[in-house]
């Protein structure tokens, strides 16, 4: 990802985002024109002050695009290594064996002006339960990102979309269980949202394997 792609990642990509960004950007006009010289009265300690406020500012909304989270995470159902059968050594326990099968998979695309990389799919293991493997993944650094299992393959909003949790990370390769009762089948797609400006950020529609 090129620097160019990170500054547009930095910029708002919808009405609420831009909201979010011109209301902070009023906060720190009022705090460093009106309320520092009222309090700050020698001018180099106003400045530092005016500094210091637009950074910490940076360093919670825009700075942090830039910096990546990396979670690589074991193939869930993968851990546990064979195991010899007391009566005989040469033979192993079936289960041992039985490891976490594709059920579905799709290539994962960037929404609403973000990119996104890599591939989502869903896996079921052997006492029945699934879930949701995002492989290789890149996406934006943005704030509150939650994964969801959406109906419609080409939905963008997380409405009727089962909450898998927040995505803990956006790079790497990282497991997401699928709560107990959810009738999988009916879910198309894989969906990444930002609660935080209510935009999605990546999705993965799902086909058979």
């Amino acid at each position: 990802m090129t620097i160019f792609d990170r500054l547009g990642e930095a910029v708002p990509h919808t009405g609420r985002a831009w909201v979010e960004a011109i209301a902070v950007a009023v906060v720190l006009g009022v705090a460093i024109f009106v309320v520092l010289p009222r309090l700050v009265h020698r001018p180099a300690l106003r400045w530092a002050a005016a500094g210091a406020l637009v950074l910490g500012a940076g360093w919670l909304t825009v700075l942090p695009v830039f910096f990546d989270k990396r979670v690589d995470e074991r193939l869930l159902g993968t851990a546990a290594a064979p195991r010899a059968s007391r009566a005989d050594p040469t033979a192993t326990t079936a289960t041992a064996f039985a490891g976490p099968q594709k059920v579905t998979t799709g290539p994962l695309h960037g929404l609403a002006g973000h990119h996104g990389r890599g591939s989502a799919s869903l896996y079921r293991l052997a006492d029945g339960s699934f879930f949701v493997r995002l492989e290789d993944i890149e996406t934006p650094h943005a704030p509150a990102v939650f994964v969801y299992l959406v109906p419609r393959s080409s939905q963008t909003e997380p409405g009727g979309g089962v909450d898998l949790g927040a995505l803990k990370g956006n790079v790497g390769s990282q497991n997401y269980v699928v709560p107990e009762g959810v009738d999988v089948p009916k879910y198309g797609a894989v969906l990444l949202w930002c609660r935080r400006f209510a935009t999605p950020v990546a999705a993965a529609t799902q086909s058979p394997v």
